[in-house]
């Protein structure tokens, strides 16, 4: 090799040993190492050097690889990290989006539903002023009513006692002049006028007590129409109403027949309906089907128990009617007979008088003996039928009563009312019919005799 290119790679290894840290001092002559007696001690030194910074390269190296290695794994893991705590935050977000839109709603129902309570508070008053002025006006036609009926029972005190003053003289049989026919014009004109006195009164009576039904019948409707409202505006069933409006329209087609409703039924069930309306309002929340399905039931059991009611009602209304009916032809009958007899007595009188002037006084006591005989025949026949009378007045009281027991509880206004058409209608019993009988043939007969002594005398 040139000796010049061993000294320039000499220089070149120098200047690489001087810049990497591994030569100090003086160059090492590699072109020339038996120049110098240190040189192949330096050149030693330099290789081990070199091979001691080598290891310690290589232990370096092997460190840093495990470093790397334990940062990749640590990078991994913190990748994972990462991404899991991303899916967290994406799955929070997510909910957080949720929850948004739930409280969004939430505020929206909270809005509506305090719209809808403000609703049912402005109307719960309004129904309460409503029931107020229905009470309040129940209250007053009440008052009316009290006040109509003591009107009409002054009024019927007193037509009954005019009634009484002219009808006291009926008994007597005969005319202040001594004829037989005057006094039976004058009775006759008088009972007739009696007759139109009552029968009068009781048009009065049936009118009134017809309106008064009517009046009923409109409060009626509008506290069932307050009641379906009240029902509608809860979301109860309103069952009763169908039932309610078929009966409004039979009380419109036959208003003598109709049944009252009752106060009961309708107390309970306003009372129902207002609890449950009170309930509403102070805790708004659902009603349970066991609940509801107990109402339902109890709705239809009272239902039928009006409509039992009703037919009952019904019945002993027609009962009274045909109980008034009879007892009205057996007073026409006991009149009629009264009439027949006073007439045959007259009869007889008359008779009695042409016999005696015509100069039949012999003959005069058998006559007598069997006038007297016919009189204890048509004595037995009116206690006969007068008792036979009695027992069947007695059945239709025994039926009265029961139906008066089966029958509902009504207002003590209809019932006064009702009591009061039915006192004027007083029937004589037997015993005080056959002693008016006896009174007035011994009348006929006194009489009779006296004109017999004026005659002849």
């Amino acid at each position: 090799m040139d000796p010049r290119d061993l000294k320039s790679a000499s220089t070149y290894v120098n200047n690489q040993l001087a810049s990497r840290g591994l030569l100090r001092g003086n160059p090492i002559p590699f072109h020339k190492p038996g120049d110098a007696d240190g040189t192949p001690a330096k050149i030693i030194n330099l290789v081990h050097e070199l091979i001691t910074r080598r290891d310690r390269e290589g232990e370096q190296r092997e460190d840093l690889a495990l470093t790397i290695r334990t940062l990749r794994t640590t990078e991994v893991r913190q990748n994972e990290t990462i991404d899991q705590l991303k899916e967290k935050n994406r799955e929070l977000e997510r909910k957080n989006a949720i929850l948004d839109s739930q409280t969004r709603s939430f505020n929206s129902t909270l809005r509506t539903v305090e719209a809808s309570a403000n609703a049912l508070r402005h109307e719960a008053a309004r129904l309460k002023t409503l029931l107020a002025q229905v009470r309040t006006q129940c209250a007053n036609d009440i008052r009316k009513r009290d006040i109509q009926i003591q009107k009409m029972k002054e009024r019927l005190t007193d037509t009954s006692r005019r009634g009484r003053a002219p009808m006291a003289h009926i008994s007597v049989i005969g005319a202040p002049k001594g004829s037989v026919l005057g006094g039976g014009e004058d009775g006759t004109t008088t009972t007739a006028a009696g007759n139109s006195l009552g029968a009068d009164t009781t048009d009065f009576l049936t009118t009134l007590s017809q309106g008064l039904a009517d009046e009923n019948d409109n409060l009626i409707a509008l506290i069932r129409q307050t009641l379906s409202t009240l029902k509608t505006i809860q979301g109860l069933p309103d069952d009763g109403g169908l039932h309610a409006m078929e009966e409004d329209v039979e009380d419109v087609e036959n208003p003598v027949v109709a049944p009252p409703a009752s106060f009961d039924a309708l107390s309970d069930d306003l009372e129902g309906v207002l609890y449950s309306l009170k309930e509403l309002l102070n805790q708004p929340n659902y009603v349970p089907l066991e609940e509801l399905a107990e109402r339902d039931a109890e709705i239809a059991r009272l239902v039928a128990k009006n409509e039992t009611l009703e037919e009952e009602w019904k019945k002993a209304i027609e009962l009274v009617d045909g109980w008034n009916k009879t007892l009205g032809r057996n007073f026409n009958k006991e009149k009629t007979k009264e009439s027949k007899a006073v007439a045959k007595e007259r009869k007889r009188g008359q008779r009695a008088l042409a016999d005696i002037v015509n100069g039949k006084d012999n003959t005069a006591a058998p006559e007598e003996e069997e006038k007297e005989t016919e009189d204890k025949l048509v004595e037995k026949e009116v206690e006969a039928e007068c008792v036979n009378d009695s027992k069947d007045e007695d059945m239709d009281d025994i039926q009265l009563l029961v139906v008066e027991e089966s029958k509902p509880v009504e207002p003590t206004r209809r019932r006064s009312l009702r009591n009061k058409e039915k006192q004027p209608k007083h029937t004589p019993s037997p015993t005080s019919m056959v002693k008016k009988k006896r009174k007035s043939t011994r009348k006929t007969r006194g009489l009779s005799s006296r004109e017999l002594e004026s005659l002849v005398s």
